[in-house]
């Protein structure tokens, strides 16, 4: 008997959800689920309200209000997770690390072992900033702003000898003695 009422309540639930969207004020929660849940969750984790998606993806807002209320704690907390995401990602390495046992260690091959190390290592030397494959792009930036400022300061300079030049061809005196002895 319990399987009658459990089927006679499926075969309503079934008739109740609409093939299609053809009425997007449809506030029904079993409003079709033809739009991708992700594109909802990326609008929302955007900031964006439960109308302006509603509005994007051209279904009612009730549907997307019931489409991402599972995912309600998920979404409000992705934003929070992104910007921790280092430290979020460093303490599960850390409690993964720490329940590492020796006997685990032991059971493992030696090529396992070599592996779990150069990974490790690696990990370490890029923490560092000092990976061979980790180009320090703040040492590039600073390199190409003391060519800059070196550039600037040379056509100053050029820029100097070149008035002077022009200042003694009109007194008459043709040529300049340069800081390197050059005329």
């Amino acid at each position: 008997m319990p399987n009658d009422i459990e089927h006679n309540m499926q075969n309503s639930i079934e008739q109740n959800i609409p093939n299609s969207i053809t009425d997007v004020n449809d506030p029904s929660p079993y409003a079709p689920k033809d739009i991708p849940l992700q594109k909802l969750i990326e609008l929302r984790s955007k900031g964006l309200s439960y109308q302006e998606i509603a509005k994007i993806v051209g279904c009612s807002k009730p549907n997307v209000f019931y489409r991402l209320q599972e995912y309600k704690e998920e979404i409000d907390n992705l934003e929070a997770f992104k910007k921790h995401r280092a430290d979020i990602l460093s303490l599960k390495q850390s409690q993964i690390l720490n329940s590492l046992t020796i006997e685990d260690i032991k059971e493992c091959s030696a090529y396992q072992r070599v592996g779990m190390f150069g990974i490790l290592h690696q990990n370490e030397r890029l923490a560092r900033d000092q990976s061979t494959g980790n180009i320090a792009v703040e040492a590039l930036i600073e390199s190409r702003e003391e060519a800059a400022n070196r550039y600037k300061e040379a056509e100053a300079k050029r820029k100097l000898l070149l008035e002077e030049l022009a200042r003694r061809r009109a007194e008459g005196a043709g040529t300049i003695q340069t800081e390197d002895g050059e005329k």
